[in-house]
């Protein structure tokens, strides 16, 4: 037979009287110990998912992929980023013909294709020499 744990309990034993009692004390004790340990279990659960959750902003997901008020957020945010993939999958598929469209058009006329941004630097020079041509003859 198990021995008593705690000397707070003497009194409580001797007051039952009988080894029967004693087992019955001891398999409760054993079972609140248990459930006080999946207590503890559940309690570090529930703080290690409290700070998941404050990881992210719900609302702001729900706003950024137009899931209407009221719906689950949870359960959209799956299927809105399997079309939005697909979206840009097709995308990509279209800039890719696009972009071979072209390199056939520059390598037919020998054209030299540039960055957009080198495109616009390009587009303000010819612009202030266009207005330099126009300002000088009306000058004239």
């Amino acid at each position: 037979m198990p021995t008593r744990p705690t000397p707070e309990t003497d009194e409580l034993f001797e007051s039952l009287g009988s080894d029967a009692d004693y087992s019955c004390c001891y398999t409760l004790r054993d079972h609140a110990r248990r459930l006080e340990h999946e207590r503890d279990e559940l309690r570090e659960w529930k703080k290690e998912q409290l700070a998941v959750e404050s990881e992210w902003n719900p609302q702001e997901v729900a706003r950024l992929l137009d899931i209407p008020l009221g719906g689950s957020i949870r359960a959209a945010i799956l299927p809105k980023i399997s079309n939005l993939r697909e979206k840009l999958e097709e995308l990509q598929k279209q800039l890719d013909v696009a972009n071979k469209e072209l390199d056939t058009i520059a390598g037919a006329t020998n054209m030299q294709l540039v960055a957009p941004e080198d495109f616009l630097e390009q587009m303000l020079v010819w612009s202030e020499q266009r207005l330099a041509r126009i300002a000088k003859e009306n000058q004239q």
